[in-house]
């Protein structure tokens, strides 16, 4: 399963900044995999000891199409750690995924998703690789709801607005060569910014 447009734009948007990735197009999945490379590697056993090996198994389940069972298993390491802030990043993009095709249950599940983005970013508020994601998942949770849709848009702003704050320190405190990239970053965010101040626009949100 693939998460809406929006969504993935902006993850691809965040590996291009952060991991120098050019125009390569990745998939969620391919993202979630890169997070779990990213923490540690080395793990062969079924067990949620570690944040890789959670992701590993998540990951699998969910490309299976299992997304219940990937649910669990993430659940079940939070049970463990519920620090762990990659867990709950991973978890939150599954509940959005079931969201977009469940419509009965689809309020229930988006409130799941955003409850472990909030957590996520209480764990590492002053983390872009917490913050970007953040922002992109109530977005989409506001492009699919069917009640608090601008409620969600407006703690999208407040997400970026963070990340603005964050991005702005990078800015004032690196050389100036290597500050023209956040000049860019930060114009991404503007236009983030401004596409979800239309969308508010078109909900007549106020």
């Amino acid at each position: 399963m693939q998460i809406g447009g929006d969504l993935m734009r902006h993850y691809v948007d965040y590996l291009r900044r952060n991991y120098s990735l050019g125009s390569a197009r990745i998939g969620v999945i391919g993202v979630l995999t890169l997070a779990a490379l990213m923490t540690t590697t080395g793990c062969r056993k079924e067990e949620v000891s570690t944040t890789a090996e959670a992701l590993r198994l998540i990951l699998k389940y969910n490309k299976q199409g299992k997304s219940d069972k990937a649910i669990e298993i993430a659940l079940e390491r939070l049970r463990i750690d519920p620090t762990d802030v990659d867990v709950h990043a991973t978890v939150a993009l599954i509940y959005l995924e079931k969201a977009e095709t469940d419509g009965i249950h689809r309020d229930e599940l988006i409130n799941e998703a955003l409850r472990h983005v909030n957590r996520a970013f209480e764990l590492a508020p002053d983390s872009l690789r917490e913050l970007s994601p953040s922002v992109a998942a109530f977005e989409r949770a506001g492009d699919i709801s069917t009640t608090t849709r601008c409620d969600r848009y407006d703690r999208a702003l407040q997400f970026i607005e963070r990340e603005k704050a964050i991005e702005s320190q990078y800015l004032n405190s690196e050389p100036r060569t290597s500050a023209d990239k956040w000049d860019d970053v930060i114009r991404m965010d503007d236009g983030k910014r401004a596409r979800i101040k239309q969308k508010m626009l078109n909900a007549r949100c106020k």
